[in-house]
């Protein structure tokens, strides 16, 4: 009796273990739906096909396409997210973050800045829009457990909530496999980006975009400052870089645009 017992239980365990294993497998960690939603509803940058220009939020409101996607994320629970590798949560978390706000501008598609999508008592980020992981979340809860998961500030710059001064979207999903390349490069692409910021090397000085006043304390980790930050990713020019490296350069930082571009 107490050996069929012991076999009963022994199976129960490799069965919880399989399953376990299999809804970890059932993910698709490439968000492949995802890059499709986006190469088939964005128009790509002329000069950086990396990047996205604009989106049909229109065209995207009248299909079910990003609706399953996000069921797809909405499907995971936090027990099993909390067995993804750090690289594969966040991935899903930067994803997530796009692609609900993807949703809540096409659902809004009327409104022509992230003012008007918001509410008397929440702005368009505080705004508990959605359900991940069983609960209600805003999308400034997924920007906070990214700052905290991360605690990388390039993550900053692959988050788009639509608006113009906000960064674009990247033309194709974020992956594990690639988020460290990818971070950089969308890093690089929104400095770069003259319209985001500017720098005036001859005057030290830099005129930047809000997001290094808002989350200035995420730039000075590990004594690190947003003037070396940004000295390292504005230009690809080495003897400017050299000239940046020591970080003593006054800051300015440019008015936030809530306009849906």
């Amino acid at each position: 009796m107490k050996s069929s017992l012991r076999l009963y239980f022994f199976a129960l365990l490799i069965f919880i273990s399989t399953q376990k294993a299999n809804a970890l497998d059932s993910f698709d960690h490439t968000h492949g739906s995802w890059t499709q939603i986006l190469q088939e509803f964005g128009t790509e940058n002329k000069n950086n096909k990396n990047i996205i220009a604009k989106i049909n939020y229109s065209k995207l409101k009248k299909s079910s396409k990003l609706k399953n996607y996000l069921n797809t994320l909405a499907d995971v629970i936090s027990s099993q997210f909390s067995q993804f590798n750090k690289e594969q949560q966040l991935a899903f978390l930067i994803n997530a973050y796009n692609s609900q706000a993807l949703n809540i501008i096409a659902q809004n598609d009327t409104k022509k800045s992230l003012h008007e999508m918001g509410s008397a008592f929440e702005d368009f980020f505080h705004k508990k829009s959605f359900r991940l992981f069983r609960e209600d979340k805003s999308l400034d809860d997924l920007n906070q457990e990214l700052r905290s998961k991360g605690k990388d500030p390039r993550i900053f710059f692959a988050l788009s909530c639509g608006a113009v001064s906000c960064p674009p979207l990247m033309s194709r999903a974020y992956t594990a496999n690639n988020l460290n390349e990818q971070l950089d490069h969308q890093t690089k692409s929104f400095l770069q980006d003259k319209s985001q910021n500017e720098m005036f090397y001859t005057k030290r000085k830099y005129r930047l975009s809000k997001i290094f006043k808002t989350y200035q304390k995420d730039f000075e980790i590990n004594g690190d400052s947003v003037q070396k930050f940004v000295g390292r990713y504005i230009t690809e020019d080495p003897n400017i870089k050299k000239y940046l490296s020591d970080g003593n350069f006054t800051l300015e930082y440019m008015d936030f645009n809530e306009r849906i571009h």
